[in-house]
């Protein structure tokens, strides 16, 4: 199966983010002039790959013929790091839709102070896709289901999916090609996404199969 992977292409659309990692020091930086209060210092930063970017980095691991990226970013430091950790990884980025302000890369900032993790910081939550990068889009995953063997669709950020007509345009093309293999990991679009494998936990097979299904049937009020 790894051998056959090497002849294989794949395309991954999704929720393309960035972990940002901020290892704070516990003494902290200077105080400042103009607002009197003392500042957090950085010691150390680092940036990996996240959501469908992460995906797309294990897939590389894999050493699959060609790797086709598709989503939207934002034409920000966080986006720029995206591509150049893909460029790295030779991913095909002819997919990735770059967008002005107030388009925001979808970024998990998470700041540590002696180990333990402080609120974390998100940006991107508030986006809304242009009508023409929704289309962009559209023609990215029509092209990779007609040259790529299989389309992998994640989504996590809640209401990513939810832009002018593309759901019902994505649909239309999982219908045009029924042959292509898609597998989709998504928390919010399990049930108005069809012609695909879904990959599942628990809680949301047991949904689909229309149980009243929580996190709180697996773990205790304290895990959760």
């Amino acid at each position: 199966i790894l051998d056959k992977i090497q002849n294989v292409k794949i395309a991954v659309y999704g929720d393309l983010c960035l972990d940002a990692y901020w290892i704070l020091d516990p003494n902290g930086s200077e105080v400042s002039v103009e607002t009197g209060k003392k500042g957090q210092a950085v010691r150390e930063q680092n940036y990996r790959l996240g959501g469908a970017s992460n995906i797309i980095s294990n897939l590389v691991a894999l050493n699959p013929a060609e790797i086709k990226a598709i989503g939207p970013i934002g034409n920000d430091i966080f986006g720029q790091e995206i591509i150049r950790q893909f460029q790295e990884l030779k991913v095909n980025t002819d997919g990735i839709v770059l967008n002005d302000a107030p388009f925001q890369t979808v970024t998990f900032c998470k700041r540590y102070l002696n180990q333990e993790e402080e609120p974390r910081i998100d940006f991107g939550f508030f986006n809304e896709l242009p009508e023409k990068a929704s289309d962009q889009m559209i023609l990215s995953i029509e092209s990779a289901l007609q040259s790529c063997d299989a389309l992998i669709i994640n989504q996590q950020v809640p209401g990513s999916l939810d832009h002018s007509s593309f759901l019902q345009k994505l649909n239309q093309l999982l219908e045009k090609y029924p042959d292509k293999t898609v597998l989709m990991d998504s928390r919010d679009y399990s049930v108005k996404i069809q012609n695909i494998i879904l990959k599942t936990n628990a809680v949301e097979a047991a949904r689909l199969n229309g149980l009243d299904a929580s996190l709180a049937d697996i773990f205790s009020d304290e895990q959760i």
